[in-house]
């Protein structure tokens, strides 16, 4: 299961390398409308617009105030060198999709600021969590038995019940220490789970690591050099076991 968050598709691929299922978030308006009021689709048909920019360009796109509210069609990638449009103007900006329960597939969408649970056979979306800025990596998670998401502009982990009714949050934006000319920035990356209630975020103002545990409300920082630009630490077979005891909580 992987995300082109740059065109907005949630594909899955088998282990042959064949396409064997696609989430075209374009489909359906909202989604397919960008801050500027730009429309996207995939084929001129889907458009239904014989005066949709074919496959425009992104640099217009964005300078241009005479596109604004234009309706594209965007159906060769390599016009933007397979790199799909920039992050500025992209819709919803799927940045992870992961598998959920039965039929379900969990996403987040960087720009609406959701989490979502999409079900595979409708392409029906529950909103599991909102109002949040720039999320990352919605996950199942154990905690509460449900799910796990990365509310990164606000640095929020944010932990859910599998019906969505309760949920547990751990804010890490009083934390100090962040570095020079970096004191008001706000950017938790993403959090992982590696082992038992035992958690790891990045958190890249502080330019450390935090390992944390939400139920003993307890937590270590480990410092990483300036630099290295982390995304995520993934658990390693039985090497998370081996990290020991962990420093006090002790919010400011």
């Amino acid at each position: 299961m992987t995300a082109s968050s740059s065109l907005d598709l949630v594909h899955e691929i088998d282990l042959k390398g064949n396409l064997t299922w696609t989430l075209d978030l374009w489909r359906d308006t909202p989604f397919n409308a960008n801050i500027l009021g730009q429309k996207f689709y995939r084929s001129i048909l889907d458009a239904a617009n014989t005066r949709a920019l074919h496959n425009p360009d992104a640099k217009a796109l964005k300078d241009d105030t005479n596109l604004r509210n234009a309706t594209c069609v965007l159906d060769d990638p390599s016009a933007y060198d397979n790199l799909g449009l920039p992050t500025n103007l992209t819709p919803v900006f799927i940045n992870t999709a992961s598998y959920g329960n039965d039929n379900d597939i969990l996403t987040t969408s960087f720009h609406r600021g959701e989490a979502w649970v999409i079900n595979r056979d409708t392409g029906q979306i529950t909103v599991a969590a909102k109002n949040m800025r720039n999320p990352h990596g919605m996950h199942k998670d154990s905690l509460l038995g449900g799910y796990m998401v990365t509310d990164t502009g606000h640095e929020r982990s944010i932990f859910m019940t599998n019906d969505l009714r309760g949920e547990l949050v751990i804010d890490f934006s009083t934390l100090q220490e962040r570095k020079p000319g970096l004191e008001k920035s706000r950017w938790l990356q993403y959090v992982t789970r590696l082992s038992d209630n035992l958690y790891c975020a990045v958190i890249a103002p502080r330019q450390k690591i935090t390992l944390f545990n939400p139920i003993q409300q307890t937590r270590r920082d480990i410092s990483f050099d300036p630099e290295w630009g982390i995304q995520l630490v993934a658990k390693a077979g039985q090497a998370a076991k081996s990290i020991g005891r962990i420093a006090s909580f002790e919010p400011n």
